[in-house]
């Protein structure tokens, strides 16, 4: 009885399984043309080649293959690659790190990956580049995204027509001069300036429509309530320009009999505050201190009492002269 071994899984690898591919047929790696090539790595692991790359798998399956050829390939991105695979797919032994590599390098290994149908490496590579185009691309980048990433082409039109549309200080000119040598990114710019100013001019419009020209205006000015005439206490003007013969022959407006009504039959609803008729009667009091004069206050209805005291043969009197306005023990207002 036989049985099918699961293929291991790139990100699988241990150290254990990493050697166990290691060993094995070895193939030697070429570039360039069909009869016309160089090679670019010798003695590389057929294993190896063909658990992380479909064309190689594909290539290398028959047991005499002793060569596997990348057409139009680069000698030192080969490299590079085999490092790649040979380390775990780690850069730790590569002279020249992953993260380190310019935008159209990056183009460049892609398109070897897309080759060797190396899933993994192109997954790693996408992300790398997809997180560079908002820190800005060269012209030659935008070639290259273009030529060999086009699922990368509309990340790269939307960042350079926000550029475009955005007021600020910026210098378009190869974005320009990319525009009339390319016709296609001169399409996807047209277009993806036109729909973002279209979606910005939307915005706006929603964002304003929640204001009417009233309640703005409103929001911004200062209401300011109208004057009241003293004489006649009528509305709309001051005492200065009224024209009233009698004040008293007015009829109340209706601010007036609000204050009519208001102070009518008025109860003292807190301390110190007293009714209004009450307080009309009260007559002017002769000077003295705060607390002794009628209906001022905290201390109204407050009277002083005189103090008496044992004279020491059995009578109790006082030993001041009694002021008017003072009280006795007995409860006589003198």
């Amino acid at each position: 009885m036989t049985s099918s071994a699961k293929p291991i899984e790139p990100f699988q690898l241990t150290p254990g399984n990493l050697a166990k591919l290691k060993s094995g047929k070895k193939v030697n790696v070429l570039v360039g043309k069909p009869g016309d090539s160089i090679i670019a790595v010798e003695n590389a692991a057929a294993a190896l080649l063909g658990h992380y790359a479909g064309f190689a798998k594909k290539h290398l399956a028959n047991a005499d293959a002793k060569v596997l050829l990348i057409e139009n390939g680069n000698t030192s991105t080969v490299r590079w690659i085999c490092q790649w695979m040979a380390a775990g797919e780690d850069d730790r032994e590569c002279v020249i790190k992953l993260k380190d590599l310019s935008v159209s390098d990056l183009c460049d290994l892609y398109q070897h990956a897309k080759y060797l149908q190396y899933e993994s490496l192109m997954d790693r590579i996408h992300d790398l580049v997809r997180g560079r185009i908002p820190y800005g691309l060269s012209k030659t980048a935008i070639q290259k995204i273009y030529s060999n990433i086009p699922e990368l082409s509309k990340s790269v039109v939307s960042h350079v027509a926000q550029l475009v549309v955005n007021p600020m200080a910026f210098n378009y000119q190869p974005y320009m001069e990319l525009a009339i040598e390319d016709e296609d990114f001169n399409r996807d710019l047209k277009d993806e300036v036109h729909q973002t100013l279209t979606r910005l001019i939307k915005r706006g419009e929603d964002y304003y429509a929640r204001f009417n020209d009233k309640t703005h205006v409103q929001a911004i000015q200062k209401v300011k309530a109208a004057p009241t005439c003293y004489k006649c206490n009528v509305v709309g003007h001051v005492a200065r320009f009224c024209s009233a013969a009698n004040p008293k022959d007015i009829k109340a407006t209706p601010r007036r009999q609000y204050d009519k009504e208001k102070t009518k039959d008025s109860k003292a609803t807190r301390r110190g505050q007293y009714d209004m008729q009450k307080t009309n009667d009260i007559k002017a009091t002769r000077r003295g201190p705060y607390n002794k004069q009628k209906g001022r206050g905290q201390n109204a209805g407050w009277f002083p009492v005189i103090q008496v005291a044992t004279n020491g043969e059995g009578i109790r009197t006082c030993d001041r002269v009694v002021k008017r306005g003072e009280m006795t023990r007995t409860g006589l207002i003198i």
